[in-house]
């Protein structure tokens, strides 16, 4: 529990690890290392098992069970003698509602001259504006003019700074209301943001990347046209009609990519619907060492070398889990707004260090 100034108490913490000698550095156990001396605090780091929180609703622990026991068809699962059948990707597509069908037809050439006309240093001299018109997506990331040495330099870890929002419609999807929006953070933001809205059909059709402070723009913008969207993912954390969660920079990148992973083996190690359940499932995944580590998911035709074992995306899923069964909205203190704010060299050094015991190693080579 932090007393005072809260930042002081960090760089406190921060220069009372690096003051260890060798010795004391080599002896401290992982379990040591994360409750005394690693400044992002989660239950979840080097558990052994997934404990519900004492104040579980049960109502919403018994809506997350139905949702994953609404993934046991067979249409997910791979043959167990030939290996072959469903993907994880069969089951991402499921839970996003994906359609091949597009939400609206752009000219990509056409838009991005019009886009960046839009959004260039004419109308906002304060912005380096990138636009993405891509197949699947349309992408913009606004970055502080003089932020940077030089164009995207920290491209490859720059969402790991931000929460990560989503939005879905409830009507049709709207391009013009998704560059009204774009606008209006171009308009007021403080930090570099990043946008995208999805070409295809889907409910997560837009995403955004802010930093902390910039966050509560979105939730006002959203507050006041509340009516036009919904929570429409029953996995993913609200804040009011705004699902949040955290880039995981690698593969997988995105919450949805690592929940499908695992729900994905988790359907293939089971033998029945009625015994599927949250605990059970997050406790297999705990208990997975590394990403080819079977004796969690014994019957699972494939390996999570895309990365679902590693540390950050289980700490993301399991305090996304903590949020969802306390069945109240996260504010600032919740491990998401943590993570990408004050706490995020730590967070980062997670991420980078995939494995529990690489985080202590990791974490002082990157203070020193």
């Amino acid at each position: 529990m932090w007393h005072g100034d809260e930042r002081q108490q960090l760089e406190e913490s921060r220069s009372r690890f690096l003051d260890l000698n060798d010795e004391q550095f080599n002896a401290m156990t992982e379990r040591d290392f994360f409750n005394d001396y690693f400044p992002l605090r989660s239950r979840h780091f080097n558990a052994d098992e997934y404990v519900l929180p004492s104040d579980t609703d049960p109502e919403a622990l018994e809506r997350l069970n139905d949702y994953i026991r609404s993934f046991y068809d067979p249409k997910f699962m791979r043959d167990e003698h030939t290996h072959k059948g469903a993907g994880y990707t069969d089951l991402y597509m499921a839970m996003q509602h994906f359609s091949d069908d597009d939400a609206f037809y752009i000219d990509r050439n056409m838009c991005r001259k019009k886009w960046e006309k839009m959004f260039g240093r004419e109308n906002y001299p304060q912005w380096n504006c990138f636009v993405n018109p891509a197949s699947h997506f349309v992408y913009f990331q606004f970055d502080r003019v003089g932020e940077f040495d030089e164009r995207g330099c920290r491209r490859d870890f720059w969402a790991l700074e931000k929460v990560k929002a989503y939005l879905t419609c409830r009507e049709e999807v709207s391009l013009e209301g998704f560059l009204d929006l774009v606008r209006y953070l171009a308009d007021n933001c403080q930090d570099a943001f990043g946008a995208k809205i999805a070409r295809n059909r889907r409910i997560d059709h837009l995403c955004f990347w802010l930093s902390v402070r910039d966050f509560a723009l979105l939730e006002k913008y959203v507050a006041a046209r509340a009516d036009r969207f919904v929570r429409s993912m029953p996995f993913v954390p609200y804040i009011g009609k705004i699902g949040i969660t955290l880039e995981l920079g690698v593969t997988p990148g995105s919450y949805n990519e690592a929940l499908s992973l695992v729900l994905f083996a988790y359907v293939n190690s089971v033998r029945s619907r009625e015994e599927m359940n949250v605990r059970d499932m997050f406790t297999r995944l705990l208990r997975m060492r590394d990403p080819y580590d079977r004796c969690a998911f014994p019957d699972w035709n494939g390996s999570f070398k895309e990365g679902t074992g590693d540390a950050g995306a289980k700490i993301l899923l399991l305090e996304s889990a903590d949020l969802l069964l306390r069945n109240k909205d996260p504010d600032r203190k919740c491990f998401m707004f943590r993570a990408a704010g004050m706490y995020n060299k730590e967070w980062v050094t997670v991420l980078r260090a995939y494995k529990w015991h690489k985080v202590k190693t990791d974490y002082r080579s990157q203070l020193r």
